[in-house]
């Protein structure tokens, strides 16, 4: 009988203590989750991605969280929103403290499988799997498609004073085709340099009917020429290499 009456107090003690205000102690203390995990901060590198046609490009996601040595984390989950799609990954523990513990995982995007409609700012949320499920807003970045550029000044040897013609064209990445499309109405500097000197912008030309580019310019001496795109929210921002003329 005295055997059995040792028992009950032992496993009841918890549950005699609570109604009276005393704390427990021991075991059944360490055991209590008092405080649910939190999100202290969470980052995603990089912030921008730029896709062309066929490479794929990855991102990481890391999530640093605050918790009780007693609050067990079971899963963190981070789901990842696109403008017209969604998909989920679980992050992996990489630092720990009684405190603090902190998070990582990745994901690769692939042109193939995005529509053109996935252009633009993709955000996040992150949830907390344990005693409690948690959640909170995570880290936001842009998906970008990779444009082309180039620039062809002719003549290469031109008479001083004469016309020199700057020709060049503008496509961005088309992920349903899987090619480059030429994109017209969009603003382009045309820059020059002379042969020592740095580029500076001449003048802003649009581009017509499939993102052809043309300018003429006084030959007044040796120069070069390119064309620079600065970008926008559905294209990435490209420059294209130099193309130089002599003036006799």
């Amino acid at each position: 009988m005295r055997k059995s009456l040792t028992l009950l107090v032992g496993s009841s003690l918890a549950g005699l203590l609570a109604p009276l205000g005393i704390p427990a102690t021991g075991a059944s203390a360490a055991a209590q989750c008092t405080t649910p995990p939190s999100v202290l901060s969470s980052t995603v590198t990089p912030e921008r991605v730029t896709l062309g046609v066929t490479r794929y490009k990855g991102v990481v996601v890391t999530v640093k969280i605050a918790r009780n040595k007693a609050c067990s984390i079971d899963r963190l989950s981070v789901d990842i929103f696109a403008p017209i799609s969604i998909q989920s990954l679980d992050l992996d523990e990489v630092n720990s403290t009684d405190e603090a513990a902190t998070y990582t995982g990745g994901t690769f995007l692939r042109p193939r499988q995005l529509r053109n409609a996935d252009v633009g700012d993709w955000s996040s949320y992150i949830t907390v799997w344990g005693p409690t499920m948690v959640g909170a807003a995570g880290p936001s970045f842009s998906v970008l498609p990779a444009a082309r550029l180039n620039a062809n000044a002719t003549p290469e040897v031109v008479a001083k004073d004469g016309n020199i013609t700057v020709a060049g064209r503008l496509t961005r990445a088309d992920w349903e085709t899987v090619k480059y499309r030429g994109q017209d109405s969009r603003k382009v500097e045309l820059q020059v340099r002379t042969a020592k000197g740095s580029y500076k912008t001449l003048r802003t030309v649009a581009a017509t009917q499939a993102g052809q580019l043309t300018s003429t310019v006084t030959a007044t001496q040796d120069l070069c020429f390119r064309y620079a795109f600065k970008g926008s929210s559905t294209t990435a921002a490209v420059t294209s290499k130099g193309d130089c003329v002599t003036v006799k």
